[in-house]
């Protein structure tokens, strides 16, 4: 049980400095902008090159539904294969 407080501890502050880095990240890039939120999000679009028609926005959306699909398609018969080779019965303690 106490390597699991140890583990659960890092884990728990490794998480808060990201969110300190991610915070810092943001209102210094909101300091750039000038402090206006609809400005930092123009370029942001701008440099990521967002699509501009909604075709455009369809076809990158199914683009990234494809790539999903495969992703998944490809590992769920590992994660099938994985839970179906149980080495000893699980038991619950209730």
């Amino acid at each position: 049980m106490k390597t699991h407080k140890i583990i659960l501890g890092a884990l728990g502050t490794f998480g808060v400095l990201i969110m300190a880095w991610a915070t810092s990240g943001l209102i210094s890039a909101l300091s750039f902008a000038g402090w206006s939120p609809a400005v930092l999000l123009g370029q942001y679009f701008t440099a990521i090159g967002a699509p501009e028609t909604l075709v455009e926005h369809y076809t990158q959306i199914k683009g990234v539904e494809y790539v999903i699909c495969a992703a998944f398609l490809g590992t769920f018969p590992l994660f099938y294969k994985y839970l179906g080779t149980a080495k000893r019965p699980v038991r619950i303690n209730a």
